[in-house]
Protein backbone atom coordinates (compact mmCIF):
# COMPACT_ATOMS: atom_id res chain seq x y z
CA UNK A 1 0.00 0.00 0.00
CA UNK A 2 1.32 3.12 -1.27
CA UNK A 3 1.52 5.89 1.81
CA UNK A 4 -0.74 9.44 1.14
CA UNK A 5 1.64 12.46 1.66
CA UNK A 6 -0.82 13.36 4.63
CA UNK A 7 0.41 9.87 6.33
CA UNK A 8 4.24 10.48 5.57
CA UNK A 9 4.09 13.57 7.17
CA UNK A 10 1.86 12.33 10.05
CA UNK A 11 4.48 9.44 10.66
CA UNK A 12 7.62 12.18 10.32
CA UNK A 13 5.94 14.15 13.11
CA UNK A 14 5.45 11.23 15.15
CA UNK A 15 8.85 10.08 14.73
CA UNK A 16 10.06 13.43 15.26
CA UNK A 17 8.07 14.14 18.78
CA UNK A 18 8.90 10.29 19.62
CA UNK A 19 12.53 11.58 19.17
CA UNK A 20 12.40 14.89 21.23
CA UNK A 21 10.74 13.09 24.02
CA UNK A 22 13.64 10.51 24.36
CA UNK A 23 16.04 13.07 24.48
CA UNK A 24 13.71 15.40 27.18
CA UNK A 25 14.01 11.88 29.22
CA UNK A 26 17.05 10.87 28.58
CA UNK A 27 18.27 15.11 30.08
CA UNK A 28 16.11 15.27 32.74
CA UNK A 29 16.62 11.21 34.05
CA UNK A 30 18.89 12.08 36.67
CA UNK A 31 17.74 14.99 38.07
CA UNK A 32 14.37 12.62 38.44
CA UNK A 33 16.08 10.49 39.95
CA UNK A 34 17.13 12.77 42.84
CA UNK A 35 13.84 13.62 43.38
CA UNK A 36 12.59 10.13 44.42
CA UNK A 37 15.46 9.42 47.29
CA UNK A 38 15.65 5.09 47.20
CA UNK A 39 18.10 2.87 49.30
CA UNK A 40 20.61 2.72 46.78
CA UNK A 41 20.78 6.98 46.63
CA UNK A 42 23.39 6.73 49.73
CA UNK A 43 25.69 5.56 47.11
CA UNK A 44 25.24 9.48 45.47
CA UNK A 45 25.67 10.75 49.28
CA UNK A 46 29.02 8.78 49.69
CA UNK A 47 30.31 9.61 46.22
CA UNK A 48 29.60 13.74 46.61
CA UNK A 49 31.49 13.23 50.13
CA UNK A 50 34.46 11.77 48.73
CA UNK A 51 34.87 14.03 45.53
CA UNK A 52 34.10 17.19 47.44
CA UNK A 53 36.46 16.35 50.27
CA UNK A 54 33.61 17.62 52.43
CA UNK A 55 35.27 14.78 54.97
CA UNK A 56 38.55 13.43 54.76
CA UNK A 57 38.18 10.12 56.76
CA UNK A 58 41.22 8.81 58.21
CA UNK A 59 39.45 5.71 59.08
CA UNK A 60 36.53 4.35 56.85
CA UNK A 61 33.87 1.55 57.14
CA UNK A 62 32.73 -0.45 54.34
CA UNK A 63 29.87 -3.09 54.11
CA UNK A 64 26.34 -3.63 53.53
CA UNK A 65 23.32 -3.04 55.30
CA UNK A 66 24.97 -5.14 58.57
CA UNK A 67 27.58 -2.83 59.07
CA UNK A 68 24.89 0.37 58.91
CA UNK A 69 23.18 -1.03 61.54
CA UNK A 70 26.16 -2.58 63.44
CA UNK A 71 28.99 -0.29 63.29
CA UNK A 72 28.82 3.69 65.02
CA UNK A 73 31.92 5.39 63.62
CA UNK A 74 31.29 7.90 66.48
CA UNK A 75 32.43 5.40 68.99
CA UNK A 76 35.06 4.01 66.85
CA UNK A 77 36.72 7.38 66.73
CA UNK A 78 36.06 8.38 70.57
CA UNK A 79 37.82 4.99 71.56
CA UNK A 80 41.28 5.15 69.62
CA UNK A 81 44.27 7.18 70.32
CA UNK A 82 43.50 10.51 69.01
CA UNK A 83 40.29 10.20 67.71
CA UNK A 84 41.20 9.72 64.31
CA UNK A 85 38.16 10.97 61.80
CA UNK A 86 36.17 7.77 60.79
CA UNK A 87 33.15 7.30 58.80
CA UNK A 88 30.90 4.20 57.88
CA UNK A 89 30.34 4.61 53.76
CA UNK A 90 28.39 1.44 53.78
CA UNK A 91 25.14 0.75 51.90
CA UNK A 92 22.53 -0.90 51.36
CA UNK A 93 23.92 -4.75 49.45
CA UNK A 94 27.28 -3.05 49.30
CA UNK A 95 29.35 -5.59 47.93
CA UNK A 96 33.39 -6.08 48.32
CA UNK A 97 33.43 -5.03 44.57
CA UNK A 98 31.26 -2.33 45.69
CA UNK A 99 33.46 -0.98 48.28
CA UNK A 100 36.52 -1.58 46.48
CA UNK A 101 35.01 1.29 43.72
CA UNK A 102 35.58 3.53 46.82
CA UNK A 103 39.14 3.00 47.55
CA UNK A 104 40.85 4.78 45.01
CA UNK A 105 39.33 7.84 45.94
CA UNK A 106 40.21 7.58 49.43
CA UNK A 107 41.69 10.84 50.31
CA UNK A 108 45.74 11.18 51.57
CA UNK A 109 44.77 11.28 54.92
CA UNK A 110 42.92 7.82 55.21
CA UNK A 111 44.82 5.21 57.36
CA UNK A 112 42.41 2.16 58.01
CA UNK A 113 40.21 0.51 55.95
CA UNK A 114 37.57 -1.49 57.82
CA UNK A 115 35.79 -3.88 55.30
CA UNK A 116 32.78 -5.84 56.55
CA UNK A 117 31.60 -9.40 55.42
CA UNK A 118 29.07 -11.63 56.09
CA UNK A 119 30.65 -15.28 56.06
CA UNK A 120 28.93 -16.39 53.07
CA UNK A 121 29.91 -13.76 50.75
CA UNK A 122 33.52 -15.52 50.87
CA UNK A 123 32.11 -18.49 48.89
CA UNK A 124 29.52 -16.45 46.71
CA UNK A 125 30.80 -14.91 42.59
CA UNK A 126 31.45 -11.24 42.43
CA UNK A 127 28.43 -9.71 42.41
CA UNK A 128 26.96 -5.78 41.30
CA UNK A 129 23.30 -5.13 41.88
CA UNK A 130 22.01 -2.91 38.82
CA UNK A 131 20.33 -0.37 40.96
CA UNK A 132 23.92 0.32 42.38
CA UNK A 133 25.23 1.02 39.66
CA UNK A 134 22.68 3.13 38.42
CA UNK A 135 23.15 4.99 41.54
CA UNK A 136 27.02 5.59 41.23
CA UNK A 137 26.54 6.33 37.26
CA UNK A 138 23.97 8.79 38.46
CA UNK A 139 26.39 10.27 41.09
CA UNK A 140 28.64 10.55 38.05
CA UNK A 141 31.30 8.02 39.58
CA UNK A 142 35.14 8.81 38.35
CA UNK A 143 36.16 5.88 36.41
CA UNK A 144 40.02 5.59 36.67
CA UNK A 145 42.81 2.79 35.63
CA UNK A 146 42.98 2.15 39.88
CA UNK A 147 39.49 0.31 39.36
CA UNK A 148 40.41 -1.38 36.22
CA UNK A 149 43.49 -2.93 37.62
CA UNK A 150 41.48 -4.05 40.67
CA UNK A 151 38.30 -5.35 39.20
CA UNK A 152 37.68 -7.99 36.76
CA UNK A 153 36.98 -6.63 33.36
CA UNK A 154 33.47 -7.81 33.47
CA UNK A 155 32.58 -5.41 36.92
CA UNK A 156 34.12 -2.67 35.56
CA UNK A 157 32.79 -2.89 32.02
CA UNK A 158 29.20 -2.27 33.57
CA UNK A 159 29.66 1.57 34.98
CA UNK A 160 31.58 2.20 31.27
CA UNK A 161 28.76 2.21 29.26
CA UNK A 162 27.26 5.35 27.64
CA UNK A 163 25.50 7.49 30.01
CA UNK A 164 21.89 7.48 27.77
CA UNK A 165 21.88 3.40 29.17
CA UNK A 166 21.92 4.48 32.60
CA UNK A 167 19.52 7.15 32.04
CA UNK A 168 17.23 4.48 30.83
CA UNK A 169 18.07 2.00 33.49
CA UNK A 170 17.02 5.07 36.06
CA UNK A 171 13.25 4.59 35.49
CA UNK A 172 13.14 1.28 37.16
CA UNK A 173 14.43 2.85 40.65
CA UNK A 174 12.28 5.68 40.63
CA UNK A 175 9.57 3.14 41.42
CA UNK A 176 11.36 1.77 44.38
CA UNK A 177 12.06 5.59 45.50
CA UNK A 178 8.02 6.75 45.21
CA UNK A 179 7.57 2.79 47.62
CA UNK A 180 10.12 4.35 50.41
CA UNK A 181 8.58 8.20 49.99
CA UNK A 182 5.05 6.43 50.99
CA UNK A 183 6.70 3.90 53.58
CA UNK A 184 8.19 7.17 55.19
CA UNK A 185 5.07 8.52 55.68
CA UNK A 186 2.81 5.56 56.29
CA UNK A 187 4.52 2.80 58.01
CA UNK A 188 5.11 3.76 61.50
CA UNK A 189 8.57 0.79 61.67
CA UNK A 190 10.31 2.58 58.55
CA UNK A 191 13.55 4.06 59.18
CA UNK A 192 14.30 7.43 59.39
CA UNK A 193 14.45 9.27 56.60
CA UNK A 194 18.17 10.84 57.39
CA UNK A 195 20.20 7.51 57.74
CA UNK A 196 20.97 8.30 53.42
CA UNK A 197 22.80 11.60 54.64
CA UNK A 198 24.39 9.75 57.92
CA UNK A 199 27.87 9.11 57.47
CA UNK A 200 29.03 8.08 60.93
CA UNK A 201 26.09 5.67 62.02
CA UNK A 202 23.30 4.87 59.28
CA UNK A 203 21.24 2.87 61.71
CA UNK A 204 18.88 1.27 59.69
CA UNK A 205 15.82 0.86 62.41
CA UNK A 206 13.73 2.97 64.56
CA UNK A 207 15.88 4.03 67.78
CA UNK A 208 13.03 3.00 70.25
CA UNK A 209 12.58 -0.80 69.01
CA UNK A 210 15.49 -3.05 70.13
CA UNK A 211 13.44 -6.24 68.59
CA UNK A 212 11.50 -6.98 65.33
CA UNK A 213 8.24 -8.37 65.95
CA UNK A 214 9.05 -10.92 63.21
CA UNK A 215 11.78 -11.78 64.69
CA UNK A 216 11.33 -15.74 65.13
CA UNK A 217 9.47 -16.09 62.17
CA UNK A 218 12.61 -14.88 60.60
CA UNK A 219 14.33 -17.39 62.10
CA UNK A 220 12.44 -19.84 60.91
CA UNK A 221 13.15 -18.95 57.74
CA UNK A 222 16.30 -18.63 58.09
CA UNK A 223 16.92 -22.35 59.09
CA UNK A 224 15.39 -23.34 56.58
CA UNK A 225 18.55 -22.38 54.29
CA UNK A 226 21.20 -24.36 53.07
CA UNK A 227 24.03 -24.10 55.07
CA UNK A 228 26.21 -26.72 53.78
CA UNK A 229 28.98 -24.74 52.78
CA UNK A 230 29.52 -23.98 55.83
CA UNK A 231 30.73 -27.56 56.42
CA UNK A 232 33.09 -27.70 53.44
CA UNK A 233 34.13 -23.83 53.50
CA UNK A 234 36.14 -23.39 50.60
CA UNK A 235 36.97 -19.20 49.96
CA UNK A 236 36.32 -18.87 46.27
CA UNK A 237 39.46 -17.92 44.06
CA UNK A 238 37.79 -14.75 42.92
CA UNK A 239 37.14 -13.34 46.46
CA UNK A 240 40.49 -14.46 47.63
CA UNK A 241 41.96 -12.84 44.71
CA UNK A 242 40.17 -9.54 44.82
CA UNK A 243 41.26 -9.11 48.78
CA UNK A 244 44.86 -9.61 47.67
CA UNK A 245 44.61 -6.90 45.20
CA UNK A 246 42.37 -4.39 47.23
CA UNK A 247 45.20 -5.46 50.26
CA UNK A 248 48.16 -4.98 48.04
CA UNK A 249 46.61 -1.87 46.42
CA UNK A 250 46.19 -0.13 50.07
CA UNK A 251 49.01 -1.00 51.32
CA UNK A 252 50.89 0.69 48.23
CA UNK A 253 49.39 4.08 49.82
CA UNK A 254 49.75 3.29 53.40
CA UNK A 255 46.77 2.19 54.54
CA UNK A 256 46.17 -0.97 56.69
CA UNK A 257 42.84 -3.09 55.42
CA UNK A 258 40.95 -5.17 58.16
CA UNK A 259 38.51 -7.67 57.67
CA UNK A 260 35.36 -7.62 59.99
CA UNK A 261 33.16 -10.39 60.56
CA UNK A 262 29.18 -9.67 61.19
CA UNK A 263 27.63 -12.75 61.56
CA UNK A 264 23.57 -14.01 61.91
CA UNK A 265 22.20 -14.03 65.56
CA UNK A 266 23.49 -16.89 67.49
CA UNK A 267 19.70 -18.35 67.27
CA UNK A 268 20.34 -19.17 63.89
CA UNK A 269 21.34 -22.92 64.82
CA UNK A 270 22.35 -23.84 61.01
CA UNK A 271 25.10 -21.40 61.25
CA UNK A 272 26.68 -22.75 65.04
CA UNK A 273 29.36 -20.22 66.52
CA UNK A 274 31.73 -23.51 66.03
CA UNK A 275 31.28 -23.69 62.79
CA UNK A 276 31.33 -19.76 62.19
CA UNK A 277 34.82 -19.78 64.30
CA UNK A 278 36.72 -22.79 62.43
CA UNK A 279 35.65 -20.40 58.81
CA UNK A 280 37.40 -17.45 60.41
CA UNK A 281 40.36 -19.44 60.98
CA UNK A 282 40.89 -20.99 57.81
CA UNK A 283 40.34 -17.60 56.04
CA UNK A 284 43.31 -16.34 58.78
CA UNK A 285 45.14 -19.15 57.53
CA UNK A 286 44.37 -18.82 53.52
CA UNK A 287 45.10 -14.51 53.98
CA UNK A 288 47.70 -14.27 56.66
CA UNK A 289 48.50 -10.83 55.27
CA UNK A 290 45.33 -9.39 56.27
CA UNK A 291 43.94 -8.78 59.32
CA UNK A 292 40.42 -10.51 60.21
CA UNK A 293 38.29 -8.99 63.35
CA UNK A 294 35.83 -11.75 64.70
CA UNK A 295 32.52 -9.39 65.54
CA UNK A 296 30.76 -12.30 66.68
CA UNK A 297 32.64 -12.48 70.29
CA UNK A 298 30.08 -11.65 73.22
CA UNK A 299 27.08 -10.66 71.25
CA UNK A 300 23.58 -12.65 72.17
CA UNK A 301 20.12 -12.58 70.71
CA UNK A 302 19.15 -9.78 72.57
CA UNK A 303 22.01 -7.64 70.44
CA UNK A 304 20.13 -8.10 67.14
CA UNK A 305 16.87 -6.31 65.82
CA UNK A 306 16.15 -9.15 63.12
CA UNK A 307 18.05 -11.89 63.01
CA UNK A 308 20.58 -9.93 60.37
CA UNK A 309 20.91 -6.99 61.67
CA UNK A 310 22.38 -5.79 65.12
CA UNK A 311 20.68 -3.75 67.06
CA UNK A 312 21.83 -0.45 68.70
CA UNK A 313 23.11 -2.52 71.52
CA UNK A 314 24.49 -4.61 69.31
CA UNK A 315 26.13 -2.04 67.48
CA UNK A 316 28.02 -0.79 70.83
CA UNK A 317 29.47 -4.18 70.66
CA UNK A 318 30.13 -4.68 67.62
CA UNK A 319 32.32 -0.53 67.59
CA UNK A 320 33.98 -1.73 71.14
CA UNK A 321 35.37 -4.92 69.30
CA UNK A 322 36.52 -3.30 66.08
CA UNK A 323 38.14 -0.35 68.31
CA UNK A 324 40.17 -2.63 70.55
CA UNK A 325 41.65 -4.45 67.40
CA UNK A 326 41.99 -1.43 65.35
CA UNK A 327 43.46 0.07 68.12
CA UNK A 328 46.56 -2.47 69.06
CA UNK A 329 47.92 -1.46 65.50
CA UNK A 330 46.92 2.30 65.17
Amino acid sequence: MKLTKKQIENLALFGGVFIVLLIILNVTAPYVYKLFPNDYSRIGIILDALKTRTVTPEIVVFGNSKAMSGVDANMIQEHLSGNPETYNFSSVGQSIGESLLFYPMLPDDTKAVIQCFKLEEFTQPLVFNEPAIIALKMGKYPMNEDIKQLLPKAFWEKLDRPDVYYNFKSRQTVSSGLIRFLRLHLDEDAPDSGILDDLKFPYLFPSEIDKAPNYQTVIQMLEKEDYSWADDFSISEECKDLLIKANDYLERKNVKLYIAIISHAPDVKGLSSEKQEKIIGKLQGELPQLKFIDCRKSLTSDDFYDPLHPNKKGAEKISTIISTAVNADF
